[in-house]
């Protein structure tokens, strides 16, 4: 190889390094409460850099992602799916299919990849999908649908009643992403309230977005005491489907929980600030005091009160024995993120000192939404100006607020996601 060729091939090599991590990246900021739509676009921009290197390489850039997958996983998965999908290759296509369904952690960028590109470049092989026998494809195939917004009609009632627990997931996830009301009595059909699985999960969910008020809440509530993340979901959903007065009844039986449960303790904090119930200001801002806690809280009060903790000099510096995630020390076996990692430590003084100058902005009586009553025009500006998470609440709050509305992205391509806001707000 000559030294000119050499170098092309670290170049690309190092274009797909790159475009693999920033996947791996995205998918952390998505659900950041600190990360709003801005920086997720700046992201973005340069995913799309090194795609765009890859691309115009042409078959020099499909051979250095293809020279990735030797050791296969979500991003160099996505990446070489972006490339064969754009270039129309449905036998490279389908192999990245093949090698996603048996690696479980790489599923999620192939289902990524298709939501990245243009729906242009998938219509003939989504309609081939559906209507082949692969399970997987047809997962896929409608995952695309639910990116693109696209009503599989017929096929999307098959899925929702079919055995196979991740495609009727998928199914019933483009029913409320859609918010295709017609499907609810299907969905309440298949939603089991003592059944703690991730399918009934996904159906318990959409049912509730799409207007359920009854079944769905019983079996959410039952979900939410289960582990794993989407019991999180869960447990919000129901805070933010319950009138007020209910919901205080829900936060309240996570209060008698939370002496001996860390995890019912965090819990009710961010359960206190999805109610947007005012009373609960004074207990959060208490809260921050303890360091296990104080950051959460600081969140709780800002999806109240709408005030931006940074920006408004209502921050501290960490300190200097403030619990943390992972070390580098070798003999510490904790490995989990920190759930918190990101968020501003509060400033306990000058956020009470906030709040007594304030609070007369916020009388008793309304549910409030980062620092406006809940409305689908504060939910629309939510979306615009808010965190990730914040974004995401907001999302669910359209729906729950006029069933049948269809459920807002926040994870998509932030230039899909901008075009979508522009709609709304013209």
């Amino acid at each position: 190889m000559s030294p000119v060729s050499s170098s092309i091939t670290n170049i690309l090599s190092q274009h797909s390094d790159d475009a693999s991590q920033l996947r791996s990246t995205r998918s952390v900021l998505c659900r950041a409460s600190h990360v709003e739509l801005s920086r997720l676009a700046r992201l973005d921009e340069r995913l799309v850099a090194h795609l765009d290197g890859l691309t115009v390489a042409k078959e020099a850039g499909r051979k250095a992602a293809q020279a990735a997958l030797a050791a296969p996983g979500c991003g160099t998965v996505f990446v070489t799916s972006v490339l064969s999908l754009n270039a129309q290759d449905r036998a490279a296509t389908e192999a990245h299919l093949v090698i996603a369904e048996a690696l479980h952690d790489a599923f999620a960028g192939f289902i990524s990849a298709l939501g990245w590109v243009s729906g242009s470049v998938l219509r003939g092989l989504i309609r081939d999908w559906l209507a082949g026998p692969s399970i997987a494809q047809q997962t896929a195939a409608l995952a695309a649908c639910r990116f693109h917004g696209v009503n599989p009609r017929e096929f999307l009632e098959f899925a929702i009643n079919h055995e196979h627990p991740q495609l009727a997931a998928c199914g019933s996830r483009v029913a409320v992403t859609l918010g295709l009301k017609s499907q609810l009595p299907l969905l309440i059909n298949r939603v089991r309230t003592n059944e703690a699985s991730e399918l009934n999960a996904w159906l318990s969910l959409s049912t509730a977005m799409l207007g359920d008020r009854t079944i769905s809440l019983d079996s959410l509530k039952v979900l939410a005491h289960a582990g794993g993340p989407i019991c999180d979901s869960c447990f919000g959903l129901v805070v933010l489907a319950l009138p007020q007065d209910s919901a205080h009844i829900w936060i309240r039986e996570w209060a008698s929980r939370a002496l001996n449960e860390p995890k019912a303790r965090r819990r009710q904090i961010r359960g206190c600030g999805l109610t947007g119930d005012v009373r609960y200001v004074p207990w959060l801002i208490e809260q921050m005091n303890d360091l296990t806690v104080s950051r959460l809280a600081g969140e709780a009060f800002s999806f109240i009160t709408g005030a931006n903790l940074a920006p408004l000099d209502l921050e501290r510096k960490p300190p200097e024995n403030a619990p943390s995630g992972p070390t580098d020390d070798p003999e510490d076996n904790n490995v989990a993120m920190d759930e918190d990692d990101g968020l501003p430590w509060p400033d306990v003084v000058r956020v009470h000192a906030w709040w007594q100058s304030n609070s007369v902005r916020f009388p008793a009586g309304h549910r409030y939404l980062v620092g406006a009553p809940v409305s689908e025009a504060q939910c629309i500006k939510v979306l615009h100006t808010g965190g990730q998470r914040q974004r995401a609440v907001a999302a669910a709050m359209r729906c729950i607020l006029k069933p049948g509305t269809p459920l807002f992205q926040v994870a998509a391509p932030a230039w899909r996601q901008k075009r979508w806001l522009a709609q709304l707000t013209a």
